[in-house]
């Protein structure tokens, strides 16, 4: 397998979300997106977390720490380009300091270490944020978001999640 990809996330810009989820489209910024860019769980995935951050009070004029960011890499020209997303699925439980977490890459650049790379980079938000254990799921029949995760280093738990925990 090739050495991971070299990714940079870049938060998804308010304005943009704001505009998604009150039925808009996701709003292009400076850096180009692929043709296949966004997804369908782009969108989803943006409505459900800022319903997460409202139900907890977020007042919508900051990027809060467990948001959702676009995965941009370079393109054979060198340009950077947005590929996918990954993020947060909400904020953690004041409780627990457990976050889930899930990604997505355009079908055209899968396979190239994208998702592990900006997976891994996520996972050092979270410990950064004070995270305690990142969550994820994936199905039994997508054996590549597996091979994902395990390459970050989750662990699959009984319940068929995956569990990282803040090394000590």
């Amino acid at each position: 397998m090739s050495a991971l990809a070299t990714v940079t996330l870049l938060p998804v810009a308010l304005e943009s979300a704001h505009s998604s989820s009150s039925g808009g489209v996701l709003v292009p910024g400076q850096t180009p997106w692929h043709p296949e860019y966004p997804l369908l769980e782009t969108i989803q995935g943006l409505s459900m977390l800022i319903g997460a951050h409202q139900a907890v009070g977020w007042d919508a004029l900051e990027v809060p720490a467990w948001w959702m960011y676009q995965i941009v890499v370079a393109e054979d020209s060198g340009r950077p380009q947005v590929v996918g997303d990954v993020g947060f699925h909400g904020p953690p439980a004041a409780d627990d300091l457990v976050v889930e977490v899930g990604y997505d890459v355009v079908p055209a650049m899968r396979g190239r270490g994208i998702a592990t790379a900006a997976c891994t980079a996520l996972v050092n938000l979270a410990w950064r944020d004070g995270a305690r254990a990142v969550r994820a799921e994936a199905e039994i029949s997508n054996e590549a978001s597996r091979r994902v995760l395990a390459g970050v280093g989750f662990a699959e738990q009984p319940d068929g999640s995956f569990l990282i925990e803040l090394p000590s």
